[in-house]
């Protein structure tokens, strides 16, 4: 019987806990037989038997399969309790928290020095700074400050076209 999965449900699961498709279909085979051989685990899961052992070697890393090795036997490989999964993703959770910390302390220099090289902002940002105003009544919304560093800006801008 090849594999087939439990639900769609656990297969987004298993994907949004951050397993590969192919983790996924290993790890639920198991879920689903009980201890296999390598062999078997790819033949039930669909996978090339070579890859299959790269796939149970990250999966017992990720804490959701276990090795039994024994002298002059074939190794078995047994699922971890699905409540692994939960630590999983609480893990990967716990690790992009982490990243959009640093993240958030590494952007401001970033930012500057893209600012610094390429001298302009985010297209998106900038046009987010852009205000439109249309004809005498547009420009009667601004306050008397707003009008006063326009007509400067105006001016700068004209002496610089002048030069």
């Amino acid at each position: 019987m090849r594999y087939k999965p439990i639900s769609e449900v656990s297969r987004q699961a298993l994907t949004q806990a951050g397993l590969t498709p192919h983790q996924a279909a290993v790890y639920e085979v198991l879920i689903q037989h009980g201890p296999q051989k390598a062999t078997k685990v790819a033949f039930l899961a669909g996978v090339p038997r070579t890859l299959s052992y790269r796939i149970l070697g990250e999966l017992e890393a990720a804490g959701l399969v276990a090795k039994k090795d024994e002298p002059g036997r074939v190794t078995l490989f047994t699922p971890a309790h699905p409540l692994e999964l939960k630590k999983l993703a609480q893990r990967r959770l716990e690790e992009a928290e982490a990243a959009k910390t640093l993240m958030d302390r590494a952007l401001p220099d970033l930012v500057r020095g893209f600012d610094e090289l390429l001298g302009t902002l985010p297209q998106a940002e900038l046009y987010s700074r852009v205000a439109h105003y249309a004809g005498k009544a547009g420009l009667g919304t601004l306050s008397a400050q707003e009008r006063s560093s326009m007509q400067k800006a105006l001016q700068d801008l004209l002496e610089d076209l002048a030069k």
